[in-house]
């Protein structure tokens, strides 16, 4: 069985994602920025016949199974009869701008997780920025892998995901210990506050998805104590693949 996961930015989006993983579900994350052409052909791609959303995205998906989240409560997801491998589906533009269908292992998340704990300090009790859409494979790390190593998720809107202001303020009031974004997200925050000060008390900076400019680097460095990993890693590989 495969769920299709369509959910704005709240608990219930965080929930229904986690609750896939623990109970051996394939969930394909959606994003509600996608046309409905691209929704629905991602679905058939990837075999996906069951969605849950939210009322207001229902009419999406017409030839679907929709399984409705009210007041932010998931439905009890039933696990599959049989023990089920594969974690979720990630979906890429590849070259030709067309989506292409990635399946990605339990055993590769789980491997994942377990790889990222070893090199960086993700000790229970500290607070990770939840940024990244949930199509955006490094959300696996701020959901699924936070869960997993006993952090607190702190997360963003859409407003502060896209609001340098916002983010600033979230990341300082969030008492968030660990971020993660890309550069030029960063450079966002820069832009807006050249001495970074939202980032005083964060204790890891995790950047990656695009390359790292070196006069970025060197702000951070001048303006942070933070330790500072530069990420790499495409998607048919498991998120990061090297720090």
């Amino acid at each position: 069985r495969k769920i299709g996961i369509l959910l704005d930015r709240d608990t219930a989006l965080l929930s229904a994602v986690y609750n896939c993983y623990r109970r051996g579900i394939t969930f394909v994350p959606l994003d509600a920025r996608w046309p409905r052409d691209r929704l629905c052909g991602i679905l058939q791609n990837a075999g996906v016949d069951t969605v849950l959303t939210a009322r207001t995205y229902a009419d999406r998906f017409a030839e679907a199974t929709i399984l409705c989240v009210e007041n932010d409560v998931v439905v009890d997801f039933t696990p599959p009869e049989e023990e089920n491998n594969m974690a979720y589906y990630a979906h890429t533009s590849g070259t030709t701008g067309t989506p292409k269908c990635i399946a990605i292992s339990r055993p590769s998340l789980d491997h994942f997780i377990a790889g990222m704990g070893a090199i960086i300090d993700f000790s229970p009790g500290k607070r990770i920025s939840c940024l990244a859409a949930p199509s955006f494979d490094v959300f696996m790390l701020e959901s699924i892998g936070a869960r997993e190593m006993g952090l607190s998720i702190v997360l963003a809107n859409e407003e502060e995901q896209i609001n340098p202001k916002l983010l600033g303020a979230l990341i300082t009031e969030g008492q968030v210990d660990i971020v993660q974004m890309t550069p030029s997200r960063m450079q966002l925050l820069l832009n807006f506050d050249p001495s970074v000060s939202c980032l005083a008390n964060v204790s890891k900076i995790l950047l990656g998805g695009e390359s790292l400019p070196r006069p970025l680097l060197e702000v951070l460095r001048a303006n942070t104590t933070a330790k500072i990993y530069n990420l790499y890693g495409p998607t048919e590989t498991t998120v990061w693949a090297t720090a």
